[in-house]
Parts: structure tokens; C-alpha cells; sequence
């Protein structure tokens, strides 16, 4: 794990632990999804909160401007916190990590899947079902197309990737007879 993670991760947890103590836990995801959004949306920002050259003060004061009154107290007291230890570089990692907690919490796990044509949503729904029989858990999907796999798709669950790809059973059979020709 990167200094990166460690970082974000320190301060998921003790986000966490103080929105659990006082059970506001949903909120600060959706308090975290509006600065998500509003940082993707606004450049500026997101390059002004990671440049090394402006001061934690005013990244401190930037960050109240922008989203004072739009997230709860915690929230806006957090990222304050962010800010003046200068780690408001880290929010994104932060929201991740903060993220990935709560679905530890409520046992969701997402799951990537790669397909060679795109699923409509019959077919995404079974096989979201058809992963969460597997699991065990909650499923949140991440579809993606990739024409690449030929046919069939691939599906990354953690570190874990079961493959049943056209591309891959082609590699397989390439080196089986790769493999059979040199004996």
C-alpha cells in the first residue's frame, strides 16, 4: 500500500469512527458525492486544492467558500481539518477509502465487469444476481465494453478475475498448441 493509501485511509477511518459515533454515516457519503461532483465539474478547484504552491490556509478558506452550508458541520469541520494539516490534496483518496468502508460495513463489494458487446439491463440485472448468489453479497456493477474480448466477458471481484473471454480461451488454445508443438 502507498503513502497515498495510508494517508486516505488514516483519515477515512477516523471520519468513520466520528460518523458512526454519531450516526451520520449515510450523510457524509452523500456530503462526499456532492464534492465528488463539484470537483469533477469544477477544474479549477480540483487543481487549486492539489497544487503544492497555494497554502493550506487558503485551501482552507477555498474549501469553506465552496461548499459552506452545502455539507454538514462534520463534514465542513473534516475538511477543514484536511486543509490545515495541509492533506487537502488527499480528499479524493480520502472519499475513496471512505467509500470503500462503508461498503465493507454494509457487505457490498464491487465488482468490474468487461464485456465485448454492451448488456442490456435484463441482462446486467441477472447477472448482478447471478454475482451476488456467488458472493454472498451486495453487488454494485461497474460495466465497461471492450470489442478486444471478442466475445464474453470478464468479471474483476477484489484481485480475483474469472475470465471467459473469447480473447482468452484463443490465448489458452495458442499456447496449447504452442505448447504441443514442441514436444
Amino acid at each position: 500500500m502507498h503513502s497515498i493509501s495510508i494517508v486516505g485511509r488514516r483519515y477515512a477511518l477516523a471520519l468513520m469512527e466520528v460518523a458512526v459515533d454519531q450516526n451520520i454515516v449515510g450523510q457524509v457519503m452523500a456530503d462526499f458525492e456532492l464534492i465528488e461532483q463539484t470537483m469533477v465539474e469544477a477544474k479549477q478547484l480540483r487543481l487549486a486544492i492539489q497544487s503544492p504552491l497555494i497554502q493550506a490556509y487558503k485551501k482552507a478558506a477555498l474549501l469553506k467558500e465552496v461548499f459552506g452550508g452545502k455539507v454538514s458541520q462534520q463534514v465542513a469541520t473534516f475538511l477543514f481539518l484536511l486543509a490545515s494539516k495541509n492533506r487537502a490534496e488527499y480528499l479524493p483518496e480520502v472519499i475513496q477509502e471512505y467509500r470503500a468502508l462503508l461498503d465493507e460495513q454494509n457487505g457490498v463489494i464491487s465488482v468490474d465487469i468487461k464485456t465485448a458487446v454492451d448488456l442490456d439491463d435484463k441482462q446486467t440485472k441477472q447477472l448482478k444476481d447471478k454475482l451476488e448468489a456467488y458472493t454472498s453479497k451486495k453487488v454494485r456493477v461497474h460495466l465497461a465494453t471492450d470489442k478486444q474480448l471478442i466475445g464474453g466477458l470478464t468479471i474483476q471481484i477484489g484481485d480475483t478475475v474469472l475470465d471467459g473471454s473469447i480473447r482468452h480461451q484463443l490465448a489458452m488454445l495458442k499456447n496449447n498448441l504452442a505448447a504441443g508443438a514442441l514436444n
